[in-house]
Formats: structure tokens, sequence, C-alpha cells
């Protein structure tokens, strides 16, 4: 169960990111804005800024079946919502990569959706972005 943690299941789909009034969100394509992780399991974290993506913030993936899943290790997620607070930034997206899957939300990703966020998903067949759980897709802009 999600627990209102950020998840997903790595290999099935998963992530979503939203602004406000529908402008497009900015990113920086790199390895750590995929997470920067090693290993063929899934990775995942946040994406904050203002209007546009200033900060990426990889998280540890605490999921029991990391190859399969992904959950985002509870006390580094507490850990990075207040450093973000406190430096003025907002929660612009989340990201998780599915290493095995396509760029499209998996029901457990659906299920466990809890952040009024975009959820974007980087998979096997590029980057997508999904407001969950409706499974609605948002433009997203990645730039080099």
């Amino acid at each position: 169960g999600g627990g209102g943690g950020v998840g997903g299941g790595g290999g099935e789909g998963g992530g979503r990111e939203r602004g406000e009034g529908g402008e497009r969100k900015r990113g920086r394509r790199e390895r750590r804005g995929r997470g920067g992780g090693k290993g063929g399991g899934g990775e995942g974290g946040l994406w904050a800024g203002r209007r546009e993506v200033e900060r990426v913030i990889p998280l540890p993936n605490a999921h029991p079946e990391p190859l399969v899943g992904y959950l985002a290790e509870p006390l580094a997620l507490l850990r990075a919502l207040k450093e973000m607070e406190r430096e003025g930034l907002a929660l612009l997206a989340i990201y998780h990569s599915h290493p095995r899957g396509p760029a499209f939300p998996s029901p457990t990703d659906i299920r466990e959706a809890r952040w009024r966020v975009p959820y974007v998903i980087f998979g096997t067949d590029g980057v997508r972005a999904f407001l969950l759980p409706e499974g609605l897709e948002v433009p997203v802009a990645l730039l080099p």
C-alpha cells in the first residue's frame, strides 16, 4: 500500500506532473533527473521549484522488491519536503522510472497516487507525465 508515500510500479507504470493553470513544466534531462541510482530497479524522486524545475531531489527506493517497484524512503521524503519548504520551493512533480516498461501509469501507480502534482514517468519508450488517479496526460518539456 502507498500509505501516502511516493511510489509506483517500477516496471508497470506510474508518475505525474502538473502545473498551475496548465503551464508546461521544464526539467533537465540528466542522469540525476532520473534518480541517478544504480542497478536495474526503479528510481524516483521530486522535482521542486517555483515555476520551473530548479531542483531534482532523488529519493532512495525502499520498495521490498526494488527490481519491480518504487517506494520513496519515508524519512528521506520528509527531509526533502522540509528542505523544499525552507527554500521556498514548491513540489512541481514526482518522477520515477520504469526501467523495463512503458512511460504509462500502472494499476499500482493509480491505486497509490496521493499527491496533487503530475507524476512523471521515465519508461523504455520515453517520458510522459500524468495527473493521477485520473490518468490525464499533461505536457512536459525536458530541456537538454
